[in-house]
């Protein structure tokens, strides 16, 4: 039988990458027939586990799993649908990797975000930034610059884009203050060192400046649809 993890993995894909707790059981349900008493206390122990928005994170389970609306809403999605353009050929969501392969998809995506992260905050620095934050979300980093804070999103990828993935938060948060900058590293290098550490270099940077997302800008990639209040429900057939 797969893993919990393996289990909640392919429900947030099915719920379009990510969904409510309620919304989560019922696709974990239907995948695990054979359940213990406790079984919605596990999906919601194994999601904090697995996520670095929780307090209850446990480094070597890989940071799979992302808080939609912040802790204590309820709402979780899947990192390698929602961060941005930071996958990797070997997504968890494309090819429903599981186990060791979550785990280093994890790796190098964290190694990604923290090598993007990095070239902002030099960048940043180098114009007198002072006070660099890193806040996470809905935005990566607070800081003053020039009297003025500021806000920046930060987005990092092995290859070279022209389109960048946003979640509803990022994009309502840049909407709403007017101060905040898209910094975009893309053609990062990853290499592997003799002890299997991922190392990054490399990578060209762009800015845009006072950045506020407008609706032609935007493509919609996933749907919620709610399901009309009329159906027909097909009966379920009867054994001869």
């Amino acid at each position: 039988m797969q893993s919990w993890r393996e289990s909640i993995v392919e429900a947030l894909v099915a719920l379009g990458g990510e969904g409510h707790y309620q919304e989560i059981y019922a696709e974990v349900a239907s995948r695990r027939p054979s359940r213990p008493r406790t079984w919605q206390e596990v999906v919601r122990r194994t999601i904090q586990q697995s996520s670095s928005d929780s307090n209850a994170f446990i480094a070597r389970n890989g940071d799979i799993f992302f808080s939609v609306d912040g802790i204590g809403h309820g709402r979780w999605g899947l990192r390698s649908r929602a961060d941005g353009v930071s996958d990797t050929s070997s997504s968890i969501v494309e090819t429903s990797t599981v186990g060791q392969g979550m785990h280093a998809d994890s790796v190098v995506r964290i190694a990604i975000e923290k090598h993007a992260v990095s070239a902002a905050v030099a960048h940043y620095s180098s114009l007198g930034a002072l006070d660099v934050i890193e806040v996470g979300k809905p935005y990566d980093l607070k800081m003053m610059l020039d009297g003025y804070e500021m806000h920046v999103e930060v987005k990092g990828s092995t290859r070279t884009v022209n389109a960048v993935t946003l979640t509803r938060n990022e994009v309502t948060h840049a909407r709403a203050f007017p101060n905040t900058q898209l910094f975009v590293v893309d053609a990062i290098e990853i290499a592997t060192d003799q002890a299997g550490k991922i190392a990054t270099s490399g990578g060209r940077t762009r800015v845009w400046l006072d950045w506020q997302p407008t609706d032609e800008s935007l493509q919609a990639t996933v749907y919620q649809h709610t399901l009309p209040t009329s159906e027909s429900e097909i009966p379920t057939p009867t054994s001869p």
